[in-house]
C-alpha cells in the first residue's frame, strides 16, 4: 500500500486536475489513497474570510474524489484550510466537514515567514510568529478536540516556534511538511540549524514528518534550472542523506513520503520520485518501508475521527 499524503489540484496556466493526477498515479503501482492539501483551489467567487472561501475548495475536492472513485481510481481525502485564529474556527471546521462528504482528514495553516522577503508565502502572507500566537494555540487545541491533525509548512528558522507549540498542545498530532523547510540545504547553508532543531523536535511524540517537497527551489539544489527532469538515481543521491537522517531521528513510524505534486513535477516525474524514495530506503527492512510508504500516513489521516 502506498499513500500519497500531499498533492494539490491547480487551475490556470499550470493546471493540474483530476486527469493529470490519475495519469501520474497510474505510473506507480500500489497507490490506494491520496490527500489533497489546501492551495486556494477554486476559491474564486467565494465570499467572506479565506476560511469561508476555502469551504468551496473542500466541496470541489469532494466532488473530484467521487469522480475518481467512479473511475476506479484511488481514494482522495482533503487537508483543508481554516485560520485557527478565527473566533468562529469551530463553526468553520463543521462547515468543511459538512461539504467534505466524509473526506476531511486534517487542516493546514501555512506559516512560512522568512527574513528574506523572496521566501515569504505570497498566497497566504502569514505573519511572523504565527505559531506562537495565543489565538493560534487555542485553535490548535480545538483541532485536537476534534481528532484532526494539523499540517504545518514552515522554515527551519521557525522550528523553535513549532517546538513550543507542540509543547503547549501535546495532545495534538502535528505533521511537519517538507522535512521542516531546510532553506538552502543543497548549498550546505543552514544544515546545522536544521539538524539541531530536528533533533529537539524528535523528542515530541505527537510530531510526524512528511518527507518530500524536494524539488522546490527554496532548498537550494538548483533542479529547477535544469533543461530536463532529474532522474530517480540523481534525486536519491542528492536528497538521500537528509531523508535518511530524518528517518533515523524520528523512526519510520513517524515519517511518511509525499509527492508534493504538481509542484515537484517541475523537476521530476511522479514515477521517478517514488523510485527515488525506494532507492533511498533500499537498506531498510520491509516493515520500515511499509510505514514510510503508507502505514504512517494511514494512521495519521485515515484512522481518526472527522470534525
Amino acid at each position: 500500500m502506498i499513500v500519497d499524503p500531499h498533492f494539490h489540484f491547480i487551475e490556470g496556466a499550470q493546471a493540474y486536475l483530476l486527469d493529470d493526477l490519475l495519469a501520474d498515479v497510474a505510473t506507480v503501482p500500489g497507490i490506494t489513497h491520496l490527500l489533497f492539501v489546501e492551495c486556494s483551489f477554486r476559491w474564486q467567487g467565494g465570499q467572506g474570510s479565506p476560511s469561508r472561501r476555502a469551504i468551496a475548495e473542500t466541496r470541489a475536492v469532494a466532488r473530484l474524489a467521487a469522480e475518481a472513485r467512479r473511475r476506479g481510481g484511488p481514494e482522495i481525502g482533503t487537508i483543508g484550510y481554516v485560520d485557527l485564529r478565527d473566533p468562529q474556527a469551530e463553526d468553520l471546521l463543521q462547515a468543511h466537514a459538512d461539504v467534505a462528504e466524509g473526506g476531511l482528514r486534517g487542516i493546514r495553516n501555512i506559516s512560512t515567514w522568512h527574513a528574506r522577503e523572496a521566501l515569504r508565502n505570497r498566497r497566504m502572507d502569514p505573519p511572523r510568529g504565527l505559531l506562537a500566537d495565543p489565538d493560534f494555540v487555542a485553535g490548535a487545541r480545538l483541532l485536537a478536540r476534534h481528532g484532526l491533525p494539523l499540517d504545518v509548512w514552515c522554515y527551519s528558522e521557525q522550528l523553535p516556534e513549532l517546538r513550543a507549540l507542540v509543547g503547549r498542545v501535546p495532545e495534538l498530532t502535528v505533521v511537519l511538511n517538507h522535512l521542516g523547510g531546510p532553506v538552502d540545504i543543497g548549498q550546505g547553508a543552514g544544515l546545522g540549524l536544521w539538524r539541531r532543531e530536528m533533533d529537539l523536535l524528535a523528542q515530541a511524540p505527537g510530531l510526524r514528518v512528511k518527507l518530500g517537497g524536494i524539488g522546490m527551489p527554496v532548498f537550494g539544489f538548483g533542479f529547477e534550472a535544469r533543461a530536463t527532469p532529474v532522474g530517480a538515481g540523481e534525486m536519491a543521491e542528492a536528497w538521500g542523506p537528509a531523508l535518511r537522517e530524518t528517518i533515523d531521528r524520528f523512526g519510520a513510524g513517524r515519517c511518511m513520503f509525499e509527492s508534493n505534486f504538481p509542484v515537484d513535477r517541475a523537476v521530476i516525474s511522479y514515477a521517478d520520485l517514488w523510485e527515488a524514495f525506494g532507492i533511498v530506503t533500499a537498506g531498510l527492512g520491509e516493515a520500515a518501508r511499509a510505514r514510510l510508504f503508507g502505514e504512517t500516513a494511514a494512521a495519521v489521516y485515515l484512522a481518526g475521527p472527522e470534525a
